[in-house]
């Protein structure tokens, strides 16, 4: 399978172009893991399907979209609760 996105060759050279650009952005620097945490919540509201979310997943550089949801989308016990409420509604 083919990603859209390149290949990085080591965390420090990605922490260093992320670092930049939010610098020159007139922005506080952000690390890689927040960066990716705003893209993730950002794909949350946009992809309207699994399958497009599965592609968002794949394109931030995860190979399972498990990996994606268990990382970037936490849901606390009391939410849960509620979630699983209104399913029966």
């Amino acid at each position: 399978m083919k990603r859209v996105c390149a290949g990085r060759a080591n965390s420090g050279k990605v922490r260093e172009v992320i670092k930049a650009a939010f610098v020159a952005a007139g922005l506080p620097a952000f690390t890689p893991h927040s960066f990716r945490k705003t893209l993730v919540k950002y794909g949350d509201q946009i992809c309207t399907t699994r399958e497009q979310f599965k592609a968002w997943s794949l394109n931030i550089g995860h190979d399972s979209v498990v990996t994606t949801i268990s990382a970037y989308c936490p849901v606390s016990t009391d939410r849960q609760a509620e979630l699983i409420k209104q399913l029966g509604k």
